[in-house]
């Protein structure tokens, strides 16, 4: 799988692990972002997404409405995604825009894979 322009992209099979290459996600890349990440719905449609902010210094109001928008079509899709790793004042900045979305989120991009990974239903025969 090819990365893209604000993504390192690892498939771990039952787990998308997308990896911000940028540390700033201001208001002007805000459509390219956008683009990007419904790019990651048809390629992985129904899955479950981990996205790694670590990168991330600064992120903005319209970014983070693009993030809200991809949750909420994945989940509509039958899909998950945690975000994980994001600096102190990143997490805040999620905090006050996505209330409750920051509470739960695991620190660590290994974390937000074993809990997605624990939260895939076994089907049996």
């Amino acid at each position: 799988m090819s990365d893209s322009r604000y993504f390192q992209i690892d498939d771990r099979g039952d787990v998308l692990v997308l990896r911000v290459l940028v540390d700033c996600l201001d208001r002007s890349v805000a459509n390219d972002f956008g683009a990007d990440l419904l790019s990651m719905m048809d390629r992985f449609s129904g899955g479950r997404i981990v996205i790694d902010l670590s990168r991330i210094q600064k992120i903005s109001a319209p970014v983070l409405a693009k993030l809200m928008a991809f949750d909420k079509r994945l989940s509509a899709d039958g899909g998950s995604m945690l975000l994980c790793g994001a600096v102190p004042e990143v997490q805040q900045i999620i905090s006050l825009a996505w209330p409750g979305r920051w509470t739960d989120e695991p620190t660590t991009e290994a974390d937000a894979i074993a809990a997605l990974s624990g939260a895939r239903p076994t089907v049996n025969g």
